[in-house]
């Protein structure tokens, strides 16, 4: 009896030896044996961007882990500096102001306001700087520029009563687009009507002095034709 009692003592201290070393290893490696899924954690994400073009980052700061965010540009209006600087719009003479834009994305059909008139030396520094859109997209032939006064402006011709006012069909005529020179052959996606008697102040404001066009009678599509229209020469085009 006395030696089966001894057995079960020895197995008890045995065990309880077994105990302590397993709890001075779970302190040597770190004290508790539960699961802290905060720590480590980062910290807020930050954002910066700058104004032109739309262009920005977002990056992710704090704790180990960090995430860097998604950065990236995407073209803006017509709002960047070298399309808002002033000396950019000067000019001397006929000829010497074109329309630009930075904007990427003009969808559809383009209007005055998605331009801005600029010198021709300036314009190249206003442009489109990233892909263009998914979108279809199409010159707006009614749009020009020219100097006035010292100043490159942008204009619609459909909206100048002194190149469109009207009262009747017969003061109205075609003409190929608002360029220097006209092209041979016309098509109805460049026509724009005008008065009679605009076509010279026309190429007036347009030319430059050194223009040489070519000696040729356009041939405008056979069902276009110009028409007074709410006061101001239109485009019609037959079915």
């Amino acid at each position: 009896m006395a030696g089966t009692i001894d057995a079960l003592s020895a197995g008890m201290r045995t065990k309880r030896a077994w105990v302590i070393l397993a709890v001075l290893a779970l302190g040597a490696c770190g004290g508790e044996a539960t699961t802290n899924s905060s720590a480590g954690g980062g910290g807020n994400s930050g954002s910066s961007g700058s104004g032109a073009g739309g262009s920005g980052a977002v990056v992710g700061t704090g704790g180990s882990g960090a995430i860097a965010g998604m950065s990236g540009s995407g073209a803006g209006g017509t709002g960047g500096s070298a399309c808002d600087d002033p000396s950019a719009k000067t000019c001397s003479g006929a000829g010497q102001c074109v329309l630009a834009t930075s904007n990427c994305c003009l969808c559809g059909v383009p209007e005055i306001t998605d331009y801005v008139a600029m010198n021709l030396a300036s314009a190249p520094k206003c442009t489109c700087e990233g892909p263009a859109c998914g979108c279809a997209s199409m010159d707006n032939p009614n749009l020009a520029a020219s100097c006035e006064s010292g100043q490159c402006a942008a204009w619609d011709v459909r909206q100048r009563d002194d190149y469109s006012a009207c009262k009747v069909d017969g003061d109205c005529k075609l003409r190929a687009g608002l360029g220097c020179c006209e092209a041979c052959v016309a098509s109805e996606y460049n026509l724009v009507a005008i008065r009679q008697d605009a076509q010279s102040p026309i190429v007036q404001a347009v030319c430059s002095p050194a223009a040489d066009c070519p000696d040729c009678v356009v041939q405008y599509p056979s069902n276009a034709s110009a028409a007074c229209v709410a006061g101001h020469c239109k485009v019609v085009i037959a079915p």
